[in-house]
């Protein structure tokens, strides 16, 4: 059987029971996440990533077949070894510095730089079990790991620790005997520069100092933990050791460092075993084969080395890019991997010394991104050099120019469409005829790498900044440098205003500790001045965002903000996030964002997704939609609560209440009745039937919500504000707040005091009250249990019928100012954690929502809803405590681009990866849009109809007023391309298709196995065009073919035929066309019906004679699907031939 593949294949092997995933950073598309939910696997398709940051780990499974690796980018990523296709990542979110497989290969754990142990569910794609071998505040992980299948140890911070992995759980830190060979300190061990614990943990190897003077620890010891005896002191480097490795079976043990030697130890004897030398630097990387017969190496001078141990002398060289990070064997030990500091991992035929694939990112990444003006062409530049054209109508990539031997920084048309300037890291400008591709002009002068460049609207001139202050001027025509500019602090951005004869230069002011902003003439001579504590700029230069600002002139600094409160303000109020947009060139402020203050009060229905929300300085009371983040309606009142079927809005006016209809906004008739004076505090019952008020006279008031009537007044117990009220979810009682503290809680039939508790409770916003301004009318204050048995207010907890007190919490962390029962009655909600109600027990902090004010469960009890002090509102599953998902009214820091009218502006809200779209004259958000991968960039069109995304590997474009994306666009770093649109259909070059994947439940295919019916241009033109593709088929709907496998066929005949034998597994998509290859040939197409082969349950057998060609025959089998629009993956069989070649006639 053939094993050995030398490139990317078409085909992945099938993972057993294992799902497939990918992070958001790669996907292009996945099945609608809103559809219903069905039994189907999901379909996904994606980009091949490899890691972006160096490569520290990585380890095969015991049968080969897969690759683990982790990087310090946080992730881990699952390899399909023979194909390098990437089968999953897995985001851990810390530099993840060993991974190990578990028996059975459907788990494996990890470990991080600061000791956290995850378990991983490879099917599932997620961490299923988390726990850190250490408690300390900053841990940090400095030495391997070692594992004997139960127990993985690791020193973090000073101690060593351990842990049973089945059991989830950190065990007490080893304490070591007193004499042992590393000294000890108050929080732990000052172990030896370099450690590695033995998997059965009752040894150590450690890279020791040769007496308390010497700080290069250049010897090795290996000692005992249990009695602290150094067994043997492994003598012979010169200089610090960097690097120990131990082979398969503990009897070796190898180690390198800035000696720039490997040296081998037999750990029996103490004595080296051989002393390797080659490598020109440091050596960072270390392994053993398995049979312990050879070593692999890593070094800084960007090698790794294969050494003959026995013969002491080394075998070849593999040349690498960068330093190389890592190393390791295959467990055939037929392959060398390697992984850089780059993020690359290599994987070379140990034998030969041939690089078989390497496992890295072939898309475009880091990118610059620009617009044509009339919005027909998009101009890209590469990180390698290369400028490319798009044609935004088709999709198709028109131009790739080689421009320049570094990283390309900016790219600009000129205002005629005609030609591109680059800007680059070699410390040049350049500028290309589009036409021809030719190179008109080089700019010269820069001595740093320059970083921006802008063209001015007429065409006349280039402006560029290189390093961190060197701004120049250049006259694009003639390519002189008109003016050179300097500035006392790192220049933020730069750009031209649109009459293209003002600078616009923003920086940072050192001295002033601001950021300012410039209107620069072309000579330099000031026009206008802003500052800043911090701006936030559009791409172009053009305007900025700002929470508060000033404009400096002659005459003083003249203040902007776009707060509307007054000028005492409460910081718990008042933080919530406001912003500006400013046209830096006319000073005009274009439109004000953001709530005005914090929420106060939040209120929700039975119907999901709908809330109405109080800001602390808004004249109205606004309802919102939380699944799109968008407003619904305003209603004209100071406060209000929605019933529970969500029909109704109730608001106290004066002293009175006044409904709203939800659906039109209407006011209803006011209710009949009145209290004794102004309402203070107000609360719903939970079925929305009835209203309990107090007023500032102590009096509190039930009302019959339906009727709109005044039911009952209960007077007054003592003459004082009611600051709160609540009503139990069975309507048997009545709670209210007096401003003492005092709850009472009444009989809702007879009017009756049930029980009075007296508490120490200070409301949050005692000054408000006393100015008369009720803020919140005491929503949340007091909450009763579901089943009314229970009163929870601050710090307690009390029987309702009695007033006994059933719980008070332990300070700091306590259920203030408001609170809320979970409808299980189990936990009590406030902020952003929850408690157990019988306890007091802190259960769950929900991290996602830092600053939360109100909080409350949803009807069902399976969401947390959250408000923060800046403005946010956060959905959050209640048990995990996961982020669900997140709006915010304001604009927050990021990408932003203004449309040329300066009446539009999309804006990125990049925690969430949200588009969002904003009217600049009303200040509101018109449109929010999900988008399924990092947004770095946004760009919009002319028409302000369309939306240009920059993605991590991707270009995007947005269909704005339909809210839907069109098209993604995919360059690689061999000069292929692909656009795809989200039905699956798409163009390319040749061969652009083969680093797309598609995962459909447990397997992966290239997007190559559906040529034949999605690679359609003309579907790529409609949707470009703005054609519906919704009568087209997806790819998403396809079904899958039969996997496809070569069975019971020898490796070897001594006749010039054989017969193959197929294993076709029906996986639910039918079986089509069957096809033969052999060695490139088609020589067999069966359009057979299924029916009739031999079946045995989901398998069918074929059998086909194929005749062979003497010695090596390659075979590739492949089936489609039943509606043949899915070709399987590739199984492939190698046979060889021996018979002896026919004689032909004589003539003799």
């Amino acid at each position: 059987m053939r094993t050995n593949k030398t490139a990317l294949q078409t085909w992945v092997m099938m993972v057993g029971l294992i799902a497939l995933l990918i992070v958001v950073p790669a996907m292009l598309w996945a099945a609608d996440p809103s559809a219903p939910c069905d039994n189907g696997p999901k379909t996904e398709i994606f980009i091949q990533t490899g890691h972006a940051g160096s490569v520290n780990t990585v380890e095969w499974s015991p049968d080969g077949r897969f690759i683990l690796s982790g990087s310090s980018d946080g992730g881990i990523k699952l390899w399909d070894a023979p194909s390098g296709r990437l089968i999953r990542t897995f985001v851990e979110g810390e530099d993840v510095r060993y991974v190990q497989f578990l028996p059975g290969g459907k788990t494996f754990f990890s470990v991080n730089e600061k000791g956290g142990v995850g378990v991983w569910n490879i099917a599932g794609g997620r961490q299923v079990r988390g726990f850190s071998l250490s408690r300390e505040k900053e841990p940090a992980l400095i030495d391997p790991v070692s594992f004997d299948g139960s127990v993985v140890r690791a020193i973090v911070s000073s101690r060593l620790y351990a842990a049973q992995l089945s059991e989830g759980k950190a065990l007490p830190p080893e304490q070591l005997p007193e004499g042992a060979p590393v000294k000890k300190y108050f929080s732990g061990y000052d172990f030896g520069h370099k450690n590695l614990v033995t998997a059965d943990g009752k040894r150590m190897l450690s890279a020791v100092p040769e007496d308390p003077s010497d700080i290069r620890f250049k010897k090795l010891i290996l000692w005992e933990l249990s009695t602290g005896k150094i067994l043997f002191s492994l003598d012979g480097h010169s200089d610090r050791i960097d690097a120990v490795a131990l082979s398969l079976d503990e009897s070796y043990a190898a180690s390198g460092g800035r000696d720039k030697t490997v040296r081998v130890w037999d750990l029996k004897t103490g004595k080296a075993v051989a002393v390797l030398t080659g490598h020109q630097k440091e050596i960072e990387a270390l392994a053993f084969s398995p049979d312990r017969k050879y070593a692999l190496s890593g070094s800084r001078d960007h090698a790794m080395k294969l050494w003959d141990i026995e013969a002491g002398k080394e075998v070849r060289s593999f040349a690498h890019p960068a330093r190389v990070t890592l190393v390791r064997f295959s467990p055939d030990s037929r392959f060398a991997v390697s992984g850089d500091a780059e993020g690359v991992i290599r994987i070379w035929d140990a034998r030969t010394g041939e690089e078989t694939m390497a496992l890295k990112t072939h898309a475009d990444s880091g990118y610059v991104l620009v617009m044509s003006a009339d919005g027909r062409h998009v101009l890209s530049g590469t990180p390698d050099g290369k400028i490319r054209l798009w044609d935004k109508t088709t999709g198709k990539l028109l131009e790739s120019i080689p421009a320049h031997q570094e990283k390309i920084t900016a790219v600009h048309f000129t205002p005629d469409g005609k030609r591109a300037l680059s800007a680059s890291e070699d410390k040049t400008l350049k500028l290309w005829d589009l036409a021809t591709g030719a190179m008109q002009k080089t700019f010269v002068g820069h001595k740093e790498k320059i970083s921006r460049a802008a063209v001015s609207p007429d065409g006349q001139n280039i402006l560029s900044l290189a390093g961190t202050a060197d701004v120049r001027l250049w006259n694009l025509t003639s390519g002189a440098e008109r003016k050179a500019f300097s500035f006392p602090g790192r220049v933020l951005s730069i750009g031209f205003a649109d009459d293209g004869r003002h600078l616009l230069i923003a920086y940072e002011d050192k001295v002033l500790d601001h950021r300012m902003i410039k209107v620069l003439t072309p000579e330099g001579r000031e026009v206008r001045k802003y500052m800043s504590a911090g701006f936030h700029f559009s791409e172009d230069g053009k305007y900025f965002l700002a929470n508060e600002y000033w404009e400096l002139t002659d005459g003083g600094r003249r203040a902007f903000s776009p707060s509307t409160g007054p000028k005492k303000q409460k910081l718990y109020l008042d933080i919530a996030k406001k912003s500006s947009l400013v046209d830096i060139a006319g000073g005009g402020i274009l439109g004000r964002f953001g709530q005005s203050g914090a929420f106060l009060s939040l209120s929700a229905c039975a119907e999901e997704g709908i809330v109405l929300t109080k800001s602390r300085y808004d004249r109205n009371i606004v309802l919102w939609d939380i699944r799109t983040g968008l407003e619904i309606r305003r209603f004209a009142a100071g406060h209000g609560l929605l019933t529970y079927d969500g029909r109704k809005i109730v608001a106290p006016s004066g002293n009175t209440l006044q409904a709203f209809d939800r659906a039109s906004g209407a006011p209803l008739a006011p209710f009949t009745g009145r209290a004794s004076m102004e309402i203070s505090a107000l609360a719903l019952s939970p079925d929305g039937s009835v209203a309990v008020t107090g007023d500032v006279a102590g009096e509190v008031q039930l009302w019959d919500i339906g009727a709109g009537t005044l039911k009952k007044s209960l007077p007054a117990q003592e003459k004082e504000m009611i600051l709160a009220t609540a009503v139990s979810f069975d309507r048997r009682f009545a709670a209210s707040l007096a401003r003492s503290g005092v709850i009472r809680i009444w009989n809702m039939n007879d009017g009756r005091k049930v029980s009075e508790v007296k508490t120490e409770y200070k409301p949050i916003y005692a000054e408000e009250l006393a100015a008369g301004d009720f803020v919140d009318y005491g929503s949340g204050i007091l909450a009763f249990s579901p089943d009314g048995l229970r009163l929870a207010c601050g710090s307690g907890v009390w029987e309702a019928a009695t007033g006994k007190n059933l719980l008070t919490f332990a300070q700091p962390n306590v259920p203030y100012p408001w609170v809320v029962f979970s409808p299980d009655g189990r936990f009590l909600l406030s902020r952003n954690m929850t408690w157990d109600a019988s306890s007091g027990r802190l259960e769950q902090t929900l991290e996602c929502v830092k600053n939360a004010a109100k909080s409350f469960y949803s009807a069902d009890g399976r969401f947390v809803l959250s408000a923060d002090l800046e403005g946010g509102f956060y959905v959050m599953d209640a048990v995990t405590g996961r982020l669900i998902r997140k709006f915010a009214d304001f604009v927050p820091p990021g990408p932003f681009d203004v449309s040329h009218d300066k009446k539009m502006m999309i804006a990125v809200e990049k925690d969430q990866n949200k588009l969002t779209v904003w009217d600049l004259t009303s200040g509101k958000k018109n449109a929010a849009m999900a988008v399924d991968q990092n947004i770095l960039g946004v760009l919009l069109t002319s028409d302000r109809r369309r939306a240009i995304l920059k993605h991590g590997i991707a270009i995007s474009e947005y269909d704005l007023p339909a809210g839907k994306e069109l098209v993604q666009l995919v360059s690689f770093t061999d000069g292929g391309w692909i656009v795809m649109t989200p039905e699956g259909y798409y163009n390319a070059s040749s061969r652009g298709d083969r680093y797309i994947n598609v995962r459909i439940g447990e397997s992966v295919y290239g997007i190559e196995n559906y040529r034949e019916s999605f690679f359609r241009p003309e579907a790529v033109r409609m949707a470009l065009s703005g054609d519906s593709l919704k009568d087209f088929r997806k790819l998403t709907d396809v079904k899958e073919p039969p996997i496809v496998r070569i069975v019971d066929t020898p490796a070897s005949v001594s006749a010039d035929e054989v017969h193959v034998r197929l294993n076709l597994h029906e996986q639910g998509g039918g079986i089509g066309d069957i096809h033969l290859y052999l060695n490139g040939t088609a020589v067999v197409l069966d359009t057979r019906s299924v029916s009739e082969p031999e079946k045995s349950q989901q398998a069918v057998f074929r059998a086909y004679p194929l005749k062979l060609v003497r010695g090596r025959n390659i075979i590739h089998a492949t089936a489609l699907n039943g509606d043949n629009n899915m070709r399987s993956n590739e199984a492939e069989w190698e046979v060889t031939a021996s018979y002896a070649a026919a004689v032909g006639p004589s003539l003799a």
